[in-house]
């Protein structure tokens, strides 16, 4: 079953559970943002590399309006959600839409090998967090869940937009 929603093009990639504030200043992202705040809608944000868009996204939900301008022009703070294939684009409105399928991680059995990774990466991830190295808080990651641990690995300063879009097309935490 499909679903459409909004479609943000960027030259970033948004992962589950990350945050990502944005300026909103092109008429037609502030129409869709409008409808967004109105509606209480997330719109999907897909990595766009000048040519060519991929077919795996994320949708972002609006957590905060950071400020708004005389001119419409708003600074939001947005969080992934869910991760989504796009089926088919749609341009009836000014700003693009997609009919998107929403996947999630494959159910696989955890063995004694997950269980010393996770182990190890928790303590990884203390050691950047105690040596003050992240530039971003991990707080909205559950950090027990494997897949959240992914995405929380994932979202620390150092990996590229490349490496970004395999973190989020990646359907096993095993």
């Amino acid at each position: 079953m499909t679903t459409k929603i909004p479609l943000f093009p960027l030259g970033l990639v948004l992962l589950p559970n990350m945050s990502l504030p944005l300026h909103i200043f092109e008429e037609r992202y502030k129409l869709m943002i409008s409808k967004c705040l109105s509606d209480d809608i997330a719109f999907g944000i897909i990595w766009f590399e000048g040519q060519s868009m991929h077919s795996a996204g994320c949708t972002a939900r609006i957590i905060k309006v950071l400020k708004q301008y005389n001119d419409g022009r708003l600074d939001i703070l947005t969080r992934g959600e869910k991760r989504f294939l796009v089926k088919e684009l749609i341009e009836e409105k000014a700003y693009m839409e997609a009919r998107v399928v929403f996947f999630d991680d494959t159910d696989e059995a955890r063995s004694e090998d997950l269980t010393e990774t996770l182990k190890t990466a928790h303590r990884l991830i203390k050691q950047l967090i105690d040596a003050n190295y992240l530039s971003e808080s991990l707080d909205q990651f559950d950090l027990s869940d494997p897949k959240d641990l992914s995405f929380a690995i994932a979202a620390i300063d150092g990996f590229s937009h490349a490496e970004h879009q395999l973190f989020l097309e990646n359907t096993s935490s095993v």
